[in-house]
Parts: C-alpha cells; sequence; structure tokens
C-alpha cells in the first residue's frame, strides 16, 4: 500500500491484488435523510445518503437521478442526520412504506421527520 500526500493529509491508496473491505459501521460513516419537493410538480421525493445532501440535490437538479430528472427543479424540504448510514436508510425505507402525502406535508409544516 503506497500512501499518498493531499495537503498535508496521507491516505493509503489500493495496489492491483490488494483489497480493502469496509462496513459502514465499521468506518462510523454518517448518513442523512432527505426529502425534497418539486417546484414543477406537487410531488415528494424521499432520499438517503452518505454524502452532502447539497450535493445530492444537485445531482437531483441537473437530471443524475433517473426517477426525478423529469420533475425538475428540486427543492429541500427537510433533512436529518443519523450516527450510521444503515440507520439512516431505515428510517427512509419506513418512510416510503408509509406512501402518504399528508404526512410528508406534515413533516414540511414541522420542519422534522418524526416516526
Amino acid at each position: 500500500m503506497k500512501l499518498l500526500s493531499n495537503g498535508g493529509c496521507s491516505f493509503p491508496t489500493l495496489q492491483s491484488g490488494f483489497r480493502l473491505s469496509m462496513t459502514s459501521e465499521q468506518v462510523n460513516v454518517m448518513g442523512y435523510i432527505y426529502i425534497l419537493k418539486s417546484n414543477k410538480k406537487n410531488k415528494y421525493y424521499i432520499g438517503s445518503t452518505k454524502r452532502s445532501v447539497a450535493v445530492k440535490l444537485l445531482d437531483h437538479n441537473v437530471g443524475r437521478v433517473i426517477s426525478t430528472k423529469h420533475d425538475r427543479p428540486w427543492s429541500i424540504v427537510v433533512t436529518k442526520e443519523y450516527a450510521t448510514y444503515s440507520e439512516a436508510r431505515s428510517v427512509e425505507l419506513r418512510l416510503k412504506k408509509l406512501k402518504r402525502k399528508d404526512y410528508l406535508k406534515k413533516i414540511e409544516e414541522d420542519g422534522y421527520i418524526r416516526l
């Protein structure tokens, strides 16, 4: 494994034949839930990410997400941070199972996610 320098930070790079495998919990990656609302149509989108929510919003608004590209532009209704990505993903799936637009409107009015 080599180390590359990046402005004072060193990080390992993978060489052929070497594989690094870690789960989200092992590296304690934080996760985020976000709810978007289409400015074009009265639609909501629920998502989760390990990345910045601002970056994900950009992905949705430039058409990189197939399921949302026809309803652009999108704006953020609410976001919530979780200790791990798997926790955020679990909450995302529970919200999607509800399939209740009135509940998403309530979240928008209150400004937070409550399950």
